[in-house]
């Protein structure tokens, strides 16, 4: 048993929550500083962004139609063939994790910044490094060891940690701690509404892949660097356990946040075709343009 589930055994839930958010809040002082510099990104943007995520929905539309729009896309985007036509401003990265190692990472980081385009602004999610656990890898660690990384790009950081008994609205700020989550999708819904798009739209968020039995149908994608026999390595045989425990939690995010946007006027809709995430409005990507 690890010791932070020793900790949740031992201690009344109150008083765990309070620790780890105690713990999370001493870790997130190592990188204030660091973060900071995302307030000169604040409210830069208006209008509408296009988040493109990895669902194998993207086969089947023409992304040429976001030549000339705002766009932010998400982890492995860059393999995809259409690219570099796009060429997204924006480039959001999950805080990286067990089981993948320092090594993983670092070969799907010099691969990752062969193919960026120029200009780039990129974000790098920090988490905690394993409190109470064993430690995760650390994107700013990694970046930071290897001198020839992320030259040509404008390298910015997040940082997210599993806060108890504390409202949704209280971590979407870029300044300060984020809530964590399941899915990089969030994160970049947060960093979309900091940068002040008024009309957010959702492109891959299939949410749908527990309906597939290989794991290289379930992206756009068929492998990644970092991503090699994934489920297996994370969830062994309980996946479908564990993984319809994350959805909850990432659907129930995706209503607050969506609750969240709707008081400051913003519009988050998911023109995802066949997707299963019908928190949002729903439209055909098409009928944008």
């Amino acid at each position: 048993m690890s010791p932070k589930e020793l900790a949740r055994q031992i201690l009344p839930p109150l008083l765990f929550g309070e620790l780890m958010n105690a713990l999370y809040f001493l870790e997130f002082q190592k990188y204030r500083k660091l973060i900071q510099k995302n307030s000169q990104l604040k409210n830069t943007e208006t209008g509408r962004c296009f988040i493109i995520g990895s669902g194998p929905s993207i086969k089947n539309i023409d992304l040429r139609l976001l030549e000339n729009e705002k766009v932010m896309a998400l982890n492995n985007f860059y393999v995809h063939p259409l690219y570099e036509f796009i060429k997204p401003q924006y480039y959001v990265v999950a805080p990286l994790h067990q089981p993948q190692t320092d090594e993983e990472w670092l070969a799907w980081f010099k691969d990752m910044d062969a193919n960026l385009c120029a200009n780039t602004i990129l974000f790098l999610g920090l988490s905690h490094r394993g409190l109470l656990k064993q430690k995760n890898p650390s994107a700013y660690e990694i970046v930071n060891q290897n001198d020839e990384l992320f030259k040509k790009i404008d390298v910015n950081y997040y940082f997210s940690g599993d806060f108890c008994n504390r409202s949704l609205d209280k971590f979407i700020d870029l300044e300060t701690p984020l809530f964590t989550s399941f899915t990089c999708s969030l994160m970049a819904i947060v960093i979309a509404l900091y940068l002040g798009f008024k009309q957010i739209y959702l492109l891959g968020m299939d949410s749908n892949h527990f309906m597939f039995d290989q794991e290289s149908e379930r992206r756009f994608y068929t492998n990644g660097i970092h991503q090699k026999n994934e489920i297996q390595r994370v969830w062994g045989d309980r996946y479908y356990v564990e993984c319809f425990k994350a959805i909850y939690e990432i659907f129930k995010k995706y209503y607050d946040l969506n609750k969240i946007a709707e008081k400051k006027g913003i519009k988050i809709i998911n023109a995802t075709d066949n997707t299963v995430l019908k928190i949002f409005d729903c439209v055909e990507f098409e009928s944008l343009f």
